[in-house]
């Protein structure tokens, strides 16, 4: 006989089959069924994610997205949305940025955009790219000015990772600050 006729001769029985088993729910539980439909609902309404680009698997509560994306704040929206999804017990991110970075054209954007926000002081900038990887070195006469040299080589398309080597000193008195 099927489990779903099994089932539904008793009306005080809420399951649900997956690959598990069966999960026998109380009032207020949640399914791993249940918490991949919210997890996939909250992928879904975000459009800036191209289509089928996350995978979601969801175990005793624990989820793990794999994937990958262009842009770091894809991947942090998405941490900030399905980790506060209620009957969540754990979380994992394994969303990649898409290395698809192109060195010459990556180097130049960043040391455009960073030209373009901050102050004369970002002429002492050196921007390295190695694959996804960028490296910001020389100085800065303050802390704004190393987060928005920061922010703008994450604001690159590919990029995995920022590795900040910049020294912050005090134009008044030529001396380096401790980080």
């Amino acid at each position: 006989m099927d489990i779903w006729a099994e089932l539904a001769w008793e009306p005080s029985v809420n399951a649900i089959h997956n690959s598990v088993g069966i999960l026998r729910l109380e009032a207020g539980e949640c399914t791993d069924v249940i918490i991949a439909r919210e997890v996939e609902s909250v992928i879904e309404s975000t459009c800036y994610l191209p289509e089928n680009s996350i995978r979601v698997i969801v175990e005793n509560a624990w989820v793990t997205l794999r994937g990958e994306v262009e842009w770091e704040f894809q991947r942090n929206a998405l941490t900030q949305s399905v980790s506060s999804l209620t009957g969540i017990l754990g979380f994992s991110n394994q969303i990649l940025i898409r290395p698809e970075v192109r060195c010459n054209i990556a180097k130049l954007d960043i040391e455009s955009t960073i030209k373009q926000r901050a102050s004369h002081d970002a002429q002492d900038i050196v921007v390295e790219v190695s694959g996804g990887r960028v490296t910001l070195s020389g100085q800065v006469s303050t802390r704004a000015e190393q987060d928005l040299a920061r922010q703008s080589a994450w604001a690159s398309p590919g990029v995995e990772q920022v590795i900040d080597n910049l020294t912050v000193v005090n134009a008044n008195e030529g001396h380096s600050l401790d980080m």
